[in-house]
């Protein structure tokens, strides 16, 4: 049988296939690495920015609390009416830093760092506490700003907390609006007397009212006045020639102001009310007259109030008819110093009760003070006077140069030393014509206590 013979050398067609195949095997497996190193890498720091973030996020948190429980320690909202930014406290005339963004203005007084210390952030978290709304509840905004492991990781958080503060206040303001309040003179019959220290109540219609009890425990009963007819004639320091006044009488029936009480001024009699300031104050202030013209038409220089006489330093304004004849429908509120400055204001027909509110505060940008007007909310005009006006006196009924009255028909008045926000006349005004039976038409006021304007201005 013939042998089998096989030549076991390989061909000569090999030529390194194998390593060119594993170098590309190789490089594949590089790439590949690289590109789960550079996963991994992007993965931690997406963690370590998701840490950040949520260390910042709890950070802004701590704020808020520290914020709110900063707030919920003061007994006294006045310690929240300071002009001047201290501590991150803004009043409602101050506003906080356009852009909050920018970490420099997360710096003292213009915020505050909490006092515990976090770890694992780069800085303190800080507040900001913006005073919105005076009336109970009182509400403010806070604003909080939480950085991570670097300064750069930051968040702001925002939120709006309500306190009530102390009910037991020795000062009383309708609709719990007590900051500021200086006078408030109610009909009804609790706070109207008979004699001038006000210690006979009244007790039927028609009687004279000689003291008209402020309801707001600031004393400031108005009594029947006896300042001269024409005070310009005589000194500061005397009233030769003074005469008593009439005094307004009582009054209620069905037919008029909703069967509340008023009290009815005769010009023909002179009747009039006044109270003399133990300290006067100026500048800013809101007024609320409740108030109907009982006769056609009001004459020059009648006024339903007046903050004080001519004579008085400082300025004066009157809220009643500058012109020769006002009518039903025109009136207006008269600014003086060394002249008088004018502001239109629409009056009702006699028939008609309607809530008259004046608010004056000092514009900053115009270096001016500021009248608004209103007639059950709607909004009649403004006017800026370069003049501050000074309260020394009230006069009801009764004129600045205390020679003139007119008929009318007050029902309540309340006034305020500083100018109330738009939350606060919503208040005041939505219990006014509540109580009075008072329908609004074009309500100006933003709706409710707390407009989208107020919580997130422009």
């Amino acid at each position: 049988m013939p042998a089998d013979h096989r030549n076991l050398n390989y061909p000569d067609n090999q030529r390194g296939w194998v390593l060119v195949v594993g170098l590309v095997i190789l490089v594949m497996l590089t790439i590949l690495s690289m590109a789960l190193m550079k996963t991994t890498r992007l993965e931690e720091k997406m963690a370590g920015a998701t840490r950040d973030m949520n260390l910042s996020f709890q950070a802004a948190e701590s704020a808020l609390r520290a914020a709110e429980i900063f707030i919920e320690s003061k007994t006294d909202e006045s310690d929240f009416n300071s002009l001047v930014v201290t501590n991150g406290i803004y009043s409602r005339t101050k506003d906080e830093p356009d852009n909050l963004f920018n970490p420099e203005v997360w710096i003292d007084p213009h915020s505050k760092a909490i006092d515990s210390a976090l770890q694992g952030v780069a800085s303190p978290p800080r507040y900001m506490i913006k005073k919105l709304i005076g009336c109970n509840p009182t509400v403010f905004r806070v604003t909080a700003r939480g950085t991570g492991g670097p300064n750069n990781r930051a968040t702001l958080l925002r939120s709006h907390y309500a306190k009530v503060f102390s009910t037991d206040s020795t000062l009383m303001g309708p609709a719990g609006c007590n900051e500021g309040i200086k006078l408030w003179l109610d009909a009804d019959e609790l706070y109207l007397f008979s004699d001038d220290s006000c210690a006979v109540k009244i007790h039927f219609t028609g009687e004279d009212v000689r003291c008209w009890k402020d309801r707001s425990n600031n004393d400031a009963h108005v009594t029947q006045t006896t300042v001269h007819k024409n005070d310009s004639c005589c000194p500061a320091t005397s009233d030769p020639g003074a005469t008593t006044h009439g005094v307004p009488q009582y009054q209620r029936d069905a037919s008029t102001l909703n069967n509340k009480p008023y009290l009815l001024f005769n010009k023909n009699e002179e009747d009039a009310l006044a109270h003399n300031l133990l300290t006067s104050w100026e500048d800013a202030h809101s007024l609320f007259l409740v108030a109907q013209l009982h006769t056609t038409q009001m004459k020059k220089y009648h006024s339903w109030f007046s903050n004080g006489l001519i004579r008085d330093a400082g300025s004066q304004f009157q809220v009643g008819c500058a012109t020769r004849r006002c009518k039903h429908n025109r009136g207006w509120i008269a600014y003086s110093r060394e002249g008088s400055t004018l502001r239109f204001l629409n009056y009702p027909h006699t028939d008609k009760t309607k809530i008259y509110t004046i608010r004056n505060d000092y514009n900053v940008s115009s270096a001016a003070n500021e009248t608004t007007t209103y007639i059950n909310g709607e909004d009649t005009g403004h006017l800026e006077t370069a003049n501050l006006q000074k309260f020394t006196r009230y006069l009801i009924g009764l004129n600045r140069d205390a020679n003139q009255w007119t008929n009318f028909r007050l029902a309540e008045m309340v006034l305020y030393d500083r100018a109330l926000d738009n939350g606060e006349l919503n208040d005041i005004h939505e219990y006014l014509a509540t109580k009075y039976g008072i329908s609004s038409g074009t309500e100006s006021y933003p709706v409710g206590r707390l407009s989208w304007e107020q919580l997130f201005p422009d």
